[in-house]
């Protein structure tokens, strides 16, 4: 039974102690790099956050959403039909060599002026009520 026992433990082997300290050292380094390897995988990683949680949409909203984004696109899409148009029947009059820039409608200040400016309106939609009339009211009278 004695000798069962001794059987089943590892034998111990005698080593110099130049090889011990050697053993001892090398296992230090390998653990050392191996936790600097989980530390630069950590910092590498984003820290673990909880999913934000998302938004569930109600079939209501979607559908207004859908409502207001059908009226964007439409005005959109009649904005660049026009546009389209504008620019063939410019191009039509001026023949292929003239450049084909948008319509722009520019207001200018009297040169004369101090405080002499130019405004530009590069997309017509946006333009104020006075200039799609076509004329000034012109300042108040004295």
């Amino acid at each position: 039974a004695a000798a069962a026992a001794a059987a089943a433990l590892p034998l111990e082997r005698s080593m110099r102690t130049s090889t011990q300290r050697k053993s001892r050292d090398a296992l230090e380094q390998r653990q050392l790099k191996r936790q600097e390897a989980e530390a630069a995988q950590r910092a590498r990683r984003p820290p673990a956050t909880r999913a934000a949680k998302q938004q569930r949409f109600r079939q209501m909203d979607l559908l207004r959403e859908c409502v207001d984004t059908e009226l964007e696109n439409a005005k959109w899409l009649l904005g660049m039909q026009r546009l389209q148009k504008e620019q063939r029947s410019e191009a039509h009059l001026h023949g292929p060599a003239a450049p084909r820039a948008a319509r722009t409608v520019r207001y200018k200040s009297s040169a004369a002026s101090p405080f002499a400016c130019t405004v530009t309106f590069s997309d017509t939609d946006a333009m104020p009520a006075e200039g799609a009339r076509g004329t000034h009211a012109g300042p108040p009278p004295r």
